[in-house]
């Protein structure tokens, strides 16, 4: 079983991955993409209303980003899931950002959709 740490920063998609590459970059937008993001699927990834909530409201915003995942990427298998601070460097200073440790299904393991 081989573990990935995924940290929904944004990041310039590239075209044409196949397999594990595919599948991290799939879940990195997923994390950094909020509901109404993508114009063609506004219920795309994950509500962004947890913003300066209350930590019980941001703990139930963990379990819709898992929800997310199961959906738009059912081969993955999410065992972890926390919110970390990031760089002031890399995003704005205090910026939160959902990290997921997570496994890559093999075939036969998930749902095709």
């Amino acid at each position: 079983m081989e573990m990935h740490t995924v940290r929904g920063i944004p990041c310039e998609l590239r075209v044409g991955l196949t397999g594990r590459a595919e599948i991290l970059q799939n879940i990195q937008v997923i994390l950094a993409s909020f509901n109404g993001d993508v114009v063609l699927d506004r219920r795309f990834a994950w509500r962004a209303d947890v913003i300066d909530a209350p930590e019980n409201k941001v703990q139930y915003s963990l379990s819709r980003i898992v929800a997310a995942i199961r959906k738009y990427e059912p081969r993955v298998s999410v065992h972890r899931i926390r919110l970390e601070k990031q760089d002031p460097s890399v995003t704005m200073d205090g910026t939160l950002v959902p990290v997921v440790e997570l496994e890559i299904l093999d075939e036969g393991e998930y749902e095709h959709v």
